[in-house]
């Protein structure tokens, strides 16, 4: 009987401890799954991060563009008005120059 009861100590030993290795084994490749998890996360994030930097930075340099061409738009728009003006003011006054006494004129009369 003591000769069973050491056998089963035994076998009960060599459970626990196979029991106990599996459970280790089980953690152990659940730690390294969750590790490689997050680092396909990292991963993922990082990727989408650097794409959503790239694009933010494409934009920014659009809106540069656009407004430089803005500007562009707006001094030549300027340039325009200043000129239709000058036209429509020379046009206003051209009847009156015809009027105006030409110094040959001015002489006759004298």
């Amino acid at each position: 009987m003591v000769q069973e009861s050491s056998r089963l100590n035994e076998a009960m030993g060599r459970l626990i401890g196979a029991t106990g290795e599996s459970w280790r084994a089980l953690i152990d490749g659940a730690f390294a799954v969750q590790r490689q998890n997050a680092q396909l996360a990292l991963g993922w994030f990082g990727d989408s991060v650097q794409a959503l930097n790239a694009q933010a930075e494409a934009g920014r340099r659009a809106v540069d563009a656009i407004a430089e061409q803005s500007e562009k738009q707006r001094e030549a728009l300027q340039a325009l008005s200043e000129e239709s003006a000058r036209v429509w003011v020379d046009l206003l006054y051209a009847p009156l120059s015809l009027w105006a006494p030409s110094p040959s004129q001015g002489e006759r009369r004298a």
